[in-house]
């Protein structure tokens, strides 16, 4: 039916066609580096001329807490910068900050704001789980190069990143 030669030709137009597209979509294309923008440097030196204000430890069943985790998240998918510091008590004792180029504003939820304090408690929990580690005995300047590491890995990991 089909001879030898046009069976060949058949073969190498799906290799020219066909497997380029296969291989475009099952393989793992690298996306470029994220990097920090001057944009990005507002809100990670906001928090950073903040330090005095939330890098202090809290004393809790018998003992004094130092900071063991912090990440930063976009709230609610407005772009709405929050920044969160948990303690080692439990993978939920931390506190919420709101970031803008102002400075930070402690979160404070009343019982009506539901889906707000829903939320604050997930960005708590996902802090234990994804935050970066935090020393409170490092110097300032290790203190700054975390904060920074912090903010690049929420935009590379920002659930509400656009595609």
């Amino acid at each position: 039916m089909w001879g030898g030669e046009t069976m060949k030709r058949i073969i190498a137009l799906f290799m020219i066609i066909i497997l380029p597209v296969i291989c475009f979509y099952a393989c793992d294309v690298e996306k470029p580096p994220e990097k920090i923008t001057d944009a990005d440097m507002v809100y990670i030196d906001a928090v950073y001329n903040e330090l005095d204000a939330w890098d202090v430890s809290t004393y809790n069943s018998g003992q004094d807490w130092n900071i063991d985790k912090i990440a930063f998240f976009d709230f609610d998918g407005s772009n709405n910068i929050c920044f969160y510091t948990l303690y080692p008590v439990t993978d939920v004792y931390g506190r919420g900050f709101f970031v803008s180029s102002q400075g930070m504003e402690q979160m404070d939820f009343s019982i009506y704001d539901h889906d707000e304090r829903i939320r604050h408690q997930g960005w708590l929990a996902r802090t234990r789980v994804e935050g970066i580690d935090w020393n409170s005995s490092a110097s300032n300047e290790q203190k700054y190069e975390t904060l920074k590491q912090a903010f690049l890995f929420f935009k590379e990991n920002n659930i509400y990143k656009q595609k």
